[in-house]
């Protein structure tokens, strides 16, 4: 395969694989359940054709404490205003301890994989082919396009930086 196509290809196949899971959530979702399923089946894929490891893709300890100290403190202060502006607004809905606790375990796998998909994913392919400024430009485009809706992913990921750390987890 010529170099050309190998970049077109390698520019189109996160293109189409966003755009599957467009279609899956907007129109799909509700009808077909599992059709999730062949999706991650094709981003798997992809990763095999190409050798790449969980490490490869952020899924590693490396760094962690770094990133804890670094983005700790933001997300803390970002949480509880966000907590404040709830009780003020009188927005917060009452649930149970364990509620919460099931909630939050839950939220946190979804989480990584949001991450995984933004970094070790949609990032990696765009690497490939374009700049490093423009594929974490397009990215996050990408991804608040996908997080249209809420508005705290949209701001987060438009207004910060795209960046690759050596763990998925903390970033998540």
């Amino acid at each position: 395969m010529s170099r050309v196509a190998t970049r077109n290809l390698n520019f189109a196949e996160p293109l189409a694989v966003f755009l599957l899971i467009e279609c899956y959530i907007w129109l799909l979702r509700g009808r077909h359940r599992l059709l999730w399923i062949p999706i991650l089946g094709c981003i798997l894929l992809s990763h095999y054709a190409r050798s790449e490891r969980p490490n490869d893709l952020g899924f590693q300890a490396a760094n962690l404490r770094d990133c804890l100290l670094t983005y700790a403190p933001l997300l803390a202060f970002l949480g509880l205003t966000g907590l404040a502006a709830g009780i003020l607004l009188q927005t917060t809905r009452p649930i149970a301890f364990q509620q919460g606790v099931f909630a939050f375990a839950a939220y946190v796998p979804w989480g990584v994989f949001q991450q995984y998909m933004l970094h070790g994913y949609f990032l990696t392919r765009f690497d490939a082919v374009l700049s490093k400024r423009t594929a974490a430009l397009l990215s996050a485009a990408l991804f608040s396009g996908a997080h249209t809706p809420n508005w705290f992913l949209m701001t987060g990921h438009t207004t910060g930086r795209v960046r690759r750390h050596a763990a998925l987890s903390p970033v998540s």
